[in-house]
C-alpha cells in the first residue's frame, strides 16, 4: 500500500470518532471507518466421498481461509448424475453461515428407491460471490452413492411345464415354460437347460421355449432366472422321459 495513504486514513479515522462524540454518527461506524475485513475465501471438499444406499451417508465440508466475522449466504450449484430430495435428502442451494465459522458440514443422506437403481453421484460446485467471499480453489467435489444392491430379494422361478415324470417318444416337440417374478427389480432374462446342456434363453414375457429332442433318455429339466441386478435362481428340476420311436417294420409280400 502507499504509504501516502496513511495520512488520509487516519484523518478519517479522526473526523469520524470526532462526529461520533458529537453524537452524529454512531460509535460502531466510527470504529469500523479504515479497518475494513478481506472476504473470506471459501473451498469445498468430499469429506466422506461415499455413501451407501441404506447403510451410511457421505459427506461435504465447507472451509473458510479464516473465522467469518458476519453472517454469509454461500451459493451452491448442484449436479450429477443422483437428484437433490429424490436419491438423497434435499439440501440448500443456499448455505447460511454464522459469524465465527471456519467449516461447515453437508451431510448427503441416501435414500432407498426401489425403481432408479444403480450407483449415482453428487456434485457440489460453490458459485462465486463478489460481495460476500472469494472462491480461488477446490470450488467443485463429489460423493458416489453406492447402490444397495445386497439388500435386494433374488428372484423366484419354477418350471410349470412340462410336468413331472411326464414321457415322450422320440423325436418330441417340448415346450418349456417358467413362471419367475422379482418383487424388487425386473427379470432380465429366464434361461432353459437340459441335464447341464444350454437349451436357449428368453428375454421377455412369457418365459417359455419350445425344443425338439431327437435323442431318447432321461432328462431333469430346469430353470435360471436372471434379475437387473445380476441376482439368480435355479428352480427345482422336472424329470421327464424320451423313449425311443417304435421300429418299423416292413410287410414281405409271401411267394407262392
Amino acid at each position: 500500500m502507499n504509504t501516502q495513504s496513511y495520512p488520509l486514513r487516519n484523518k478519517l479515522v479522526a473526523i469520524a470518532g470526532a462526529l461520533a462524540l458529537a453524537g452524529c454518527l454512531p460509535i460502531h461506524a466510527a470504529i469500523s471507518v479504515g479497518n475494513s475485513s478481506p472476504l473470506p475465501t471459501v473451498s469445498i471438499i468430499a469429506s466422506d466421498s461415499v455413501a451407501l444406499e441404506g447403510t451410511s451417508s457421505g459427506s461435504f465440508t465447507l472451509l473458510f481461509s479464516d473465522k467469518t466475522t458476519g453472517y454469509i449466504t454461500v451459493n451452491l450449484g448442484v449436479s450429477g448424475t443422483a437428484t437433490n430430495g429424490l436419491d438423497y435428502g434435499p439440501i440448500s442451494t443456499n448455505i447460511t453461515v454464522p459469524p465465527g465459522t471456519l467449516a461447515v458440514d453437508i451431510p448427503i443422506v441416501p435414500l432407498i428407491d426401489l425403481v432408479n437403481r444403480g450407483n449415482k453421484s453428487v456434485v457440489l460446485t460453490v458459485l462465486s460471490n463478489s460481495t460476500s467471499y472469494n472462491v480461488l480453489y477446490r470450488s467443485k467435489a463429489k460423493v458416489e452413492i453406492i447402490d444397495d444392491t445386497y439388500n435386494i430379494t433374488p428372484p423366484t422361478i419354477s418350471l410349470t411345464s412340462p410336468s413331472e415324470g411326464a414321457v415322450y417318444t422320440a423325436p418330441a416337440v417340448i415346450t418349456l415354460t417358467a413362471a419367475a417374478s422379482d418383487p424388487d427389480v425386473p427379470i432380465s432374462s429366464v434361461s432353459f437347460y437340459a441335464n447341464d446342456t444350454f437349451l436357449g434363453k428368453v428375454t421377455s414375457k412369457p418365459y417359455s421355449l419350445t425344443i425338439t429332442n431327437k435323442y431318447p433318455g432321461h432328462f431333469a429339466l430346469f430353470a435360471r432366472a436372471v434379475d437387473s441386478v445380476d441376482q439368480s435362481t435355479v428352480s427345482s428340476p422336472v424329470h421327464i422321459t424320451v423313449n425311443s420311436a417304435p421300429p418299423v417294420t416292413t410287410s414281405t409280400p409271401h411267394k407262392h
